[in-house]
């Protein structure tokens, strides 16, 4: 779990705030941006996550500049917040995002969007039957030694925002099949999966531990575990908002989980069912993990999406997100449809 935004210094560090002339441009060849997108990364979810302090400052990322409305311009910090403001109207302990942040001696421009987040649905323990997880994250490194597979079904994404509230995280709006809600055997990923007292999340896909080559489900930290959750709760598929109960619809119990600047990710045991690891949809089989790339295409099959592709927008982005018992700051990737 990450530390709360009142641990974090109220002020940037001046080293990555000074603007005076002579550092480096960014390189723009292809080989060169990767490395600066992966220094900026690291600066995201270490110093740069200094910003968060600010109450108004929801996010910050690493992404391609927005230019008359496209992201057309050059790699830069991209922060979002929940209003824009004249730096000159902001209060006491409000923080000003400079226009150039010099970092490791290179100038990177910064862009400010706005744009707020928040979980579409309820957490586990949410207590109603008809929501279902749909703010599940990408850039979910497994914390169990897992096998060498990703997770392409959950991803972040800002959708139209309701008014006043700006964009949230909540799926692109595509039916769930029955096939994806009703109990599978053999269970495959892209399917219904909860904590027995939670609500229905999807299956990411099936992973192996190197150690002991146990098989596991992996999903969400807040679709297998949530608030209240602990190691050995009973899991459920089809989740309980699609009619999953224990101890018919048990599949295992929950192993561990991690929220925090390494997503929000659970593993649980599928010793109660047989498994298939196609992913519904898809029919392939993940053999190992990727690191996302800005501008790459990718694609999921979830439980709420069904088999949807979107862009990656921003990488090494760290949010804020409140999943019921306060603020988070959660390691994501951003996808656009």
């Amino acid at each position: 779990m990450t530390p709360d935004a009142a641990d974090v210094p109220a002020t940037p560090d001046p080293e990555h705030t000074a603007t005076a002339p002579g550092p480096a441009q960014i390189d723009t060849g292809t080989d060169a941006e990767a490395d600066t997108a992966e220094a900026l990364c690291a600066y995201a979810r270490t110093d740069g996550r200094r910003f968060l302090a600010d109450p108004n400052i929801t996010s910050i990322g690493v992404g391609r500049k927005v230019v008359d409305g496209r992201r057309v311009g050059p790699l830069c910090l991209q922060f979002t917040v929940r209003t824009k403001v004249r730096p000159e109207t902001l209060g006491d302990g409000r923080i000003v995002i400079p226009p150039i942040l010099t970092i490791d001696g290179v100038e990177v421009p910064t862009d400010v969007l706005e744009r707020d987040y928040r979980l579409a649905a309820q957490p586990a323990y949410a207590n109603t039957a008809d929501t279902a997880d749909t703010a599940d994250m990408a850039d979910t490194a497994d914390t169990a030694d897992m096998a060498d597979t990703a997770d392409p079904a959950d991803t972040v994404r800002p959708a139209a925002p309701a008014p006043g509230t700006g964009p949230a995280l909540v799926p692109i709006p595509e039916a769930a099949g029955p096939d994806r809600t009703r109990r599978q055997d053999p269970l495959v990923p892209g399917v219904s999966v909860a904590h027995v007292d939670g609500t229905a999340g999807t299956v990411g896909c099936i992973v192996v531990d190197r150690r002991t080559a146990d098989r596991y489900v992996l999903s969400n930290w807040h679709v297998l575990q949530g608030v209240e959750g602990q190691a050995g709760d009973a899991v459920v598929q089809p989740g309980p908002a699609d009619g999953g109960t224990a101890p018919a619809d048990r599949i295992g119990d929950l192993v561990r989980g991690h929220l925090g600047l390494l997503g929000d990710c659970a593993v649980a045991g599928v010793g109660g069912r047989r498994v298939d690891p196609r992913i519904l949809g898809l029919g392939v089989v993940p053999r190992r993990a990727a690191a996302p790339a800005l501008d790459q295409t990718v694609v999921e099959s979830g439980r709420t999406t069904g088999v949807t592709r979107g862009t990656v927008r921003r990488v090494g982005v760290v949010v804020k997100l409140d999943y019921g018992d306060g603020e988070h700051q959660v390691g994501v990737v951003e996808i656009a449809p």
